[in-house]
């Protein structure tokens, strides 16, 4: 089976408020879809975990792989579900994971898209995080996927302006650039990799400080990956 068209599950969703979480709304997708979210947080501190959750399912079924930045705390992160029951009208949320701390800023896009695995959908071998000095090319270089024929996704997070420079790499898909605010701003792609090769994605940016993150997903039909990487964090499980 070949890869859908990634599908925005409602408009991009942006907090600059001290809180605890930031919820998308309206949301209506079928049980067993892969669901997943590309975005970016300000956390409380920056060894806090990422949480998302959905208002069927709260965190059941939910992973989060995320890189904090060493030296401040802006995280940039993408989780995923296949979701084990539908939402209609329905929402999925992002919080701090660090009991009631709250976040400064958190800015995120949600997807479904066809086409995957029904189990086992990560493979985490290509999953790689990353800090950037300042630069306009940051480039991220995923490890060696288990299988060919992977979707990748990969997001982008700098203290930039939302009015600073984004250019989507040529070769990689965009799914949103430059969501957030004066503070802090995301921008996330995806392409799908034909061969179990590394994949490297290169935007052109402001020349800022950055986080980088990127993962597969398994098309159907693939081989599951042999183990979790570490840096995944599973939910409700």
């Amino acid at each position: 089976m070949a890869w859908g068209t990634p599908t925005s599950l409602g408009t991009p969703v942006t907090s600059s408020s001290s809180v605890h979480s930031l919820s998308m709304t309206g949301v209506t997708v079928s049980a067993g879809v892969l669901v997943f979210i590309c975005g970016a947080m300000r956390p409380n501190a920056n060894t806090d975990t990422i949480v998302a959750s959905d208002s069927v399912n709260g965190t059941t079924g939910w992973t989060v792989t995320q890189h904090n930045r060493a030296t401040a705390v802006d995280t940039s992160f993408i989780a995923w579900s296949l979701m084990p029951s539908g939402l209609t009208s329905g929402s999925v949320t992002i919080a701090d994971g660090s009991g009631a701390a709250n976040f400064t800023h958190c800015a995120f896009g949600a997807f479904s898209v066809t086409g995957s695995a029904t189990s086992s959908v990560n493979d985490s071998a290509a999953t790689n995080g990353t800090d950037q000095t300042a630069t306009t090319t940051p480039a991220i270089t995923s490890g060696t996927p288990a299988n060919a024929g992977d979707l990748f996704v990969a997001v982008y997070s700098s203290p930039n302006s939302n009015a600073g420079a984004y250019t989507e790499d040529a070769g990689w898909n965009n799914l949103f650039n430059k969501l957030g605010d004066a503070s802090l701003t995301t921008s996330a792609a995806y392409v799908v990799n034909a061969s179990a090769t590394t994949k490297t994605w290169t935007p052109t940016t402001g020349s800022v400080v950055a986080i980088q993150e990127i993962t597969a997903f398994i098309v159907a039909g693939a081989a599951p990956p042999a183990a979790c990487s570490s840096t995944m964090m599973m939910m409700g499980v």
